[in-house]
């Protein structure tokens, strides 16, 4: 029997037409793979942006550093034993000036007023760390030690 033209075509015909109905099969298949790579790189592209708008912020910031006074006034407390620490590099010619303040047997409401009078100079003082101990004398009184900051630029 000879193969006609006609059923060759029809032969072909039936192959493209399960070929597409493959292909597409496949493509919904991979449609889901596909979409979910892009939504990782969607959430890749707004971590990097909110990093990079935390950059700008710091940048900024330190800019802001650089441009004030150099002399950071010391710390003043009466009744308090103070040291210098060694100053931590920043970066981009900037380091962190340390000091630790120790209060004996204080009453612990004052506290506030020297940290917000401290917060109060340019550049001004953060506390970086602190630790309070109980007085076993009265209520509301305790030792405090306190390490506080400033920034300054490097000499």
């Amino acid at each position: 029997m000879k193969p006609n033209m006609e059923n060759i075509l029809r032969a072909a015909a039936a192959a493209l037409i399960a070929a597409g109905i493959f292909w597409t099969a496949y493509n919904f298949i991979q449609a889901g793979a596909f979409f979910e790579k892009m939504q990782g790189r969607r959430d890749t592209i707004a971590k990097l942006r909110a990093t990079k708008q935390q950059n700008e912020r710091i940048d900024s910031a330190l800019s802001a550093l650089a441009s004030i006074s150099n002399s950071v006034r010391p710390l003043a407390a009466a009744g308090a034993e103070m040291r210098e620490l060694d100053p931590q590099a920043l970066g981009q010619g900037l380091r962190a000036k340390r000091t630790e303040v120790k209060f004996m047997e204080i009453e612990l409401g004052a506290l506030p007023d020297f940290l917000h009078a401290a917060e109060a100079q340019v550049p001004p003082w953060r506390l970086a760390e602190c630790v309070i101990e109980s007085s076993p004398k009265a209520d509301g009184i305790g030792s405090v030690t306190l390490i506080m900051e400033a920034v300054t630029r490097q000499p």
